[in-house]
């Protein structure tokens, strides 16, 4: 269905994924495009729906840590679950949190009375120090692990319904990509990592926060008319290069490090840094499936040798919104590197003979410059 012409007011929501710091190591940034036409839901009632759905989790849910069971075992043990729940699945998880935590509390005696005392004090835990507690639960606990697992997969898959409501929403608007994900990453691991570096000493971050938003901003310049994109970004910690001490993310670091790419979309699209949200306990509902997004998204665009096709068809089946629109079509999914150079200096004729699918190159990546290079 053709998307209606009124629609000219977009929200980009942006979350990230992986290490930046470690060349070595898969990153990934995800973005949530809403039109301003998409009916929204309060806060207050989304969390009360997922609340009851997948019990347990603190606010805002986040997907690195819900996907490990150590810190389910541990978080749950500190907040109540349903007392006499109906449910059998989460009489069988709170079953499993409690033998769980005996067993934690018997091997690791001293890690555990920390990790009990800080979130007693309303601390939160950190993946890197439950490693020992994963490491006993994998191997003393495997029925407990499978509850606790399963107690993930339903925080999954309560988001992607999420997600598919917002998909209707947008539907009910008459423009079903007025609600879509967007995703970037590196056509070779580290491509994105070059010089100079950032003021703000983040360079393969920024890189590729521009690859989303160019992405987001040529979306949405094939619709015609001026648009708006306004950038809501995941707070996250910098480092200030001159004094060597951490910075704040503020909207002003993120306009200058962006300021090529919004002048060379400002006769079509005006691209506006809106705001940097944290990731606390006020954050909406957008985060939360933006977080999950990255996170996905980071675990499957490292894979090589996967297509565009399979990569965006997974994308939709497991996110449950689009990863393509337009028309043509075009794909939602984006590279830095080589894919990025090609992309920014289009048209070209044959674009697959000038980034042929060699060496370290990642296909999907290859495939996506390959349509968009032709454009």
């Amino acid at each position: 269905m053709a998307p209606k012409e009124r629609s000219n007011r977009w929200t980009l929501y942006v979350d990230e994924s992986g290490k930046f710091a470690d060349v070595e190591d898969d990153t990934a940034m995800a973005g949530l495009l809403v039109s301003e036409e998409v009916p929204g839901l309060s806060l207050r009632e989304v969390r009360k729906s997922l609340e009851y759905a997948v019990p347990g989790f603190p606010w805002p849910w986040h997907a690195s840590l819900i996907n490990n069971a150590s810190w389910v075992a541990l978080t749950l043990a500190n907040r109540a679950l349903p007392a006499n729940p109906a449910d059998p699945d989460i009489r069988w998880l709170g079953d499993a949190v409690r033998r769980a935590n005996t067993v934690f509390e018997a091997r690791l005696p001293v890690e555990y009375s920390a990790i009990r005392h800080r979130l007693a004090l309303g601390g939160d835990i950190r993946l890197e120090s439950v490693s020992a507690f994963e490491s006993v639960l994998r191997a003393e606990c495997p029925s407990e692990l499978q509850a606790l697992r399963a107690h993930a997969l339903r925080a999954r898959a309560a988001v992607r319904q999420f997600s598919i409501g917002l998909r209707k929403r947008a539907e009910s608007a008459l423009d079903e990509a007025a609600a879509c994900l967007l995703f970037a990453s590196e056509t070779v691991l580290g491509d994105a990592r070059s010089e100079p570096e950032s003021a703000l000493g983040d360079r393969r971050y920024f890189k590729l926060l521009e690859v989303l938003v160019d992405r987001a901003a040529a979306l949405l310049a094939r619709r015609g008319q001026e648009q708006v994109l306004f950038l809501d970004i995941s707070e996250r910690h910098l480092i200030d290069l001159r004094f060597q001490s951490k910075a704040k993310q503020i909207p002003l670091y993120v306009q200058a490090e962006l300021s090529q790419l919004i002048e060379r979309w400002r006769s079509t699209v005006r691209i506006v840094v809106a705001a940097v949200t944290p990731f606390g306990p006020d954050v909406g509902m957008q985060f939360v499936v933006v977080d999950f997004a990255a996170n996905y998204g980071r675990l499957v665009l490292r894979n090589g040798p996967a297509s565009l096709g399979e990569i965006e068809a997974g994308i939709q089946a497991d996110r449950g919104l689009l990863a393509r629109s337009g028309i043509p079509t075009r794909s939602h999914v984006a590279a830095s590197g080589e894919a990025y150079n090609l992309v920014t200096k289009a048209p070209h004729a044959e674009p697959d003979k000038s980034l042929p699918v060699v060496g370290l190159r990642r296909r999907w990546a290859c495939e996506q410059a390959w349509e968009w290079s032709r454009e």
